[in-house]
């Protein structure tokens, strides 16, 4: 009788176990689906579209677009991070707010030597 019953009590632990880490892997689901939900709210109530953003980032660098993504700042407000090139090759990164503010800065020599083997940047 007691090796049944450790059996069961085993079976139960292994039970509860599993349940806890299945609750704790949809919350980090859930807590993901969230913070796609609130930048897809962002991205909604932007006044400057992507369009917009790489025509003005364009227009303070002088530079040619080759990538720009959309982001979600530390204080909420939107901005899209637009890369460009300069017609001398030198590569910019420049942020465009959503009140239409450019800063511009030049990409570090590793950044651009990640681009050109075809690696994807982590931000």
């Amino acid at each position: 009788m007691k090796t049944k019953s450790k059996t069961i009590l085993t079976a139960a632990l292994v039970a509860v176990g599993l349940s806890g880490a299945g609750l704790t892997a949809a919350q980090a689901s859930s807590g993901n689906e969230t913070d796609n939900a609130a930048e897809v709210q962002t991205f909604m109530s932007a006044k400057t579209g992507l369009m917009d953003a790489v025509k003005a980032a364009e227009a303070k660098t002088g530079g040619k677009a080759m990538d720009a993504s959309f982001e979600t700042l530390k204080d909420g407000s939107a901005a899209y991070q637009v890369e460009l090139v300069k017609a001398d090759g030198s590569q910019i990164e420049a942020l465009v707010k959503a009140d239409g503010s450019v800063t511009a800065k030049a990409m570090p020599a590793n950044d651009m030597e990640d681009h050109e083997d075809g690696e994807a940047d982590d931000d």
